[in-house]
């Protein structure tokens, strides 16, 4: 049933269209299920909210075409699936769950954008002024998150086998778990880094940008490059770098302002060095396939085993440093 009352749409038990839909209200759009079977559906509250009825998410689908969503302070969405592509644009998002046979865009223009769960065939961009949150992302093609806040996820894979590159970047990240079937970048732009496992077909980088009270730390847990030919993995902190177990076939090459410290760093390819360059560093387990370089600029250096397939340089620079 349809329902107009004053300024808004509402839609409080289900709506089924055999053709495009297209939802326009001055107000709100309180919508508890709308199918179109064929075509587009499109739904406007651009000065309100699209949402469910009463506290409720709004249930979208195009079973052939688009969906698009444009709303005012907010849009709450429940189920949605569509047969191609996914835009929605609102001061402030939360979609439930999101099946996308196409490209998603899902754009908060104030505050937050947050996704439960995410199975999308093409490209996937998640951005937001506040914070983007993440429970489960699978993205065929590139999958983008762009926070001013805290960019948060529980994991972010790819649909493919061929996969595309994955960039998370936020004033912080906080990040469970990425499987990237390409590259795979990581940037801190305010604050800290933190990723429990993340693994890259192709080059990984880690980065925290932000100076002064804005510079951040990086921790990881598991870091894995995998790609045949040696893709490098890079970290560069603005402050301390913290890392379990990182295991790259390419390259590796860490720089810290503050301390590095690390448990077991490795590169798989052969002449495939590791370079560590930071304010002091503590190691444990480090083997290179190619040339080894480790040096501390104002502090200690300490090494516990360590092998080069080539080379092998350690030193400190401030006096006063120990090797």
């Amino acid at each position: 049933s349809v329902a107009a009352g004053g300024t808004d749409v509402s839609v409080t038990t289900a709506l089924t269209s055999g053709q495009g839909t297209t939802i326009t209200s001055r107000g709100n759009a309180r919508l508890a299920s709308v199918t179109a079977t064929t075509g587009d559906m499109v739904v406007n509250a651009l000065t309100g909210e699209v949402t469910g009825v009463g506290a409720g998410a709004a249930n979208l689908e195009a079973t052939a075409g688009k969906v698009t969503v444009n709303g005012g302070a907010l849009a709450r969405l429940g189920t949605v699936k569509s047969g191609s592509d996914l835009s929605v644009t609102a001061d402030a998002i939360n979609v439930a769950s999101a099946n996308v046979s196409g490209a998603m865009s899902l754009i908060a223009d104030v505050g937050n954008a947050l996704l439960d769960t995410g199975i999308v065939t093409g490209t996937s961009l998640l951005q937001a002024p506040g914070n983007v949150t993440v429970g489960n992302l699978q993205s065929g093609g590139t999958a983008t998150l762009s926070a001013g806040g805290t960019a948060s996820a529980t994991t972010i894979g790819q649909t493919t086998s061929a996969g595309a590159a994955i960039n998370v970047t936020g004033g912080t990240l906080d990040l469970t778990e990425i499987d990237s079937k390409a590259g795979l970048a990581l940037e801190a732009t305010a604050g800290d880094l933190k990723i429990g496992r993340a693994t890259a077909a192709g080059n990984l980088s880690l980065t925290t940008s932000g100076t002064g009270a804005n510079a951040g730390d990086i921790q990881a847990d598991n870091l894995t490059t995998t790609f045949a030919s040696g893709g490098t993995t890079t970290i560069n902190s603005s402050r301390d770098v913290r890392l379990g177990l990182a295991v790259s076939s390419g390259a590796m090459k860490i720089d810290s302002v503050g301390s590095t410290r690390a448990t077991n760093l490795q590169t798989t390819v052969a002449g495939s060095g590791i370079t560590v360059t930071a304010g002091s560093a503590n190691l444990t387990g480090v083997d290179s396939a190619g040339a080894l370089a480790l040096t501390a600029n104002n502090g200690a250096l300490i090494v516990d085993i360590a092998k080069a397939a080539t080379t092998a340089e350690l030193k400190t620079i401030a006096p006063g440093g120990t090797d």
